[in-house]
């Protein structure tokens, strides 16, 4: 089961690494990945606004420099 992997991983990383945090985040890839993959697919924001620095084409649509671009991170992540 994959909670019990990352419960043995955080407790050998706890006892190897000797109290040195960053030591320890070091030695839990399972757990960074379970984060990565639990915040693509529940993003903490629902949306991520940029304005446009100059002009630019995407796939034959023209975006005027200064237009605000809204990416949907929840559709991102599926």
């Amino acid at each position: 089961d994959l909670q019990e992997e990352l419960r043995a991983e955080i407790t050998a990383a706890r006892a190897a690494s000797q109290g040195d945090t960053v030591q320890m985040l070091k030695m839990v890839p399972l757990v960074k990945g379970a984060l990565k993959e639990t915040l693509r697919l529940h993003p903490v924001a629902v949306s991520l606004q940029r304005y446009t620095s100059e002009d630019i084409v995407i796939q034959n649509y023209h975006i005027p420099s200064g237009t605000l671009v809204q990416l949907g991170l929840y559709a991102m992540g599926r």
